[in-house]
């Protein structure tokens, strides 16, 4: 376990250098980035999908099935967690930013 959170940390420090130094990464990656947009929401949705699919289908009785159950379940995670940032998250945040700016203005108007 400790040799991967130092592999873990090397890599951290290898891509934050390589950026600093002005190179692109392909962490970059415009998939990347939208993948970042909706960890959030696949943080908190993929335990549930999993459970429910479970509670539904019953556990794989071999190996095949158990490959493609899990892939079924992160596919199906991954678009509720899109969804989810689209509908929700996203909406959320926009109301939130737009009320703490109005509410900045209207301190500094009566300043």
């Amino acid at each position: 376990m400790e040799i991967a959170t130092v592999l873990c940390a090397a890599l951290i420090l290898a891509v934050g250098l390589h950026t600093i130094r002005g190179g692109r990464s392909w962490l970059e990656s415009k998939l990347m980035i939208r993948l970042g947009d909706w960890s959030y929401a696949f943080y908190l949705v993929h335990a549930t999908i999993l459970y429910g699919a479970i509670n539904l289908v019953g556990h794989a009785t071999n190996a095949a099935e158990g490959i493609l159950g899990a892939l079924v379940i992160f596919v199906g995670a991954l678009l509720t967690s899109c969804l989810l940032h689209r509908l929700v998250e996203a909406p959320a945040e926009r109301a939130i930013r737009g009320w703490k700016d109005r509410n900045m203005a209207r301190r500094a108007a009566a300043r």
